[in-house]
């Protein structure tokens, strides 16, 4: 109680690539996480890990809510406090600079997405990536 999960995920998730990156300095990676562990990929790369690229699996678009009926798709560790006041998860993609792949993205309460809402996601993605001036691309598959 009284820490952030998230926070303690993303640390971890450091020394563990930091150890790798010291144990195979020429290599290039790729992150590959599922629904919590892939938003603290999200944030790690977004605070500078040196990777080639990570792939999001089943991991929400959005930290706002769409429905109430599937609200347990994810443990109460997906939960940051007051992430929306600073972002979102488009701003958190543009700011990694890297390739950054969702496979079945979902909203917050898990729901797969549309095609309509997948339209909307991709703008919204690419503009925030070409507002922060960065690098890299948002792939949803």
């Amino acid at each position: 109680l009284g820490k952030n999960i998230m926070g303690n995920w993303v640390a971890d998730l450091t020394l563990i690539l930091n150890y790798v990156q010291r144990q195979f300095p020429h290599s290039q990676l790729r992150i590959e996480a599922e629904k919590e562990t892939g938003i603290a990929a999200l944030f790690g790369t977004a605070l500078g890990w040196n990777v080639k690229e990570i792939v999001l699996k089943n991991c929400p678009v959005s930290y706002q809510f769409d429905e109430r009926q599937t609200i347990d798709f994810f443990s109460m560790a997906i939960h940051v406090p007051d992430f929306l006041n600073w972002g979102d998860i488009s701003l958190a993609s543009a700011l990694t600079g890297k390739k950054v792949i969702f496979q079945n993205p979902v909203s917050m309460s898990g729901t797969l997405l549309n095609q309509y809402q997948l339209k909307k996601y991709q703008l919204e993605f690419k503009k925030m990536r070409e507002s922060c001036k960065q690098n890299g691309i948002t792939i949803f598959k």
